[in-house]
């Protein structure tokens, strides 16, 4: 089992705040996990369908249900990261997996 990155990059072709063009930019956040990812043999789970209708549940409470969905998914992990698309880690950031000794961490 490897550790894991979830976050969610969904287009939901809105208007405003929610415009497809807004999303432009999260390409450099989930280009800077893959190779974090890669550096620190983890995978990088990035979701891109909603599970409700944006205007059932909002599409930030979606993402909670990160274990239903890797479940269903059959994806075995060991611990999970959640990060929302528009953070960039830096290359050089240590792995952070290694220093929660298994516990639960947040920031």
């Amino acid at each position: 089992m490897k550790n894991l990155v979830f976050m969610m990059d969904v287009d939901i072709k809105g208007d405003g705040r929610y415009a497809s063009s807004r999303r432009a930019a999260y390409k450099y956040s989930i280009d800077s996990w893959k190779k974090w990812c890669d550096k620190n043999n983890c995978e990088l789970f990035v979701l891109n369908e909603l599970l409700l209708d944006n205007d059932k549940m909002g599409i930030c409470w979606q993402r909670y249900y990160l274990f239903d969905i890797l479940e269903a998914n059959e994806i075995e992990y060991d611990q999970i990261l959640m990060v929302d698309a528009d953070t960039i880690v830096h290359p050089d950031c240590p792995n952070f997996f290694e220093m929660t000794e298994n516990k639960l961490c947040g920031v």
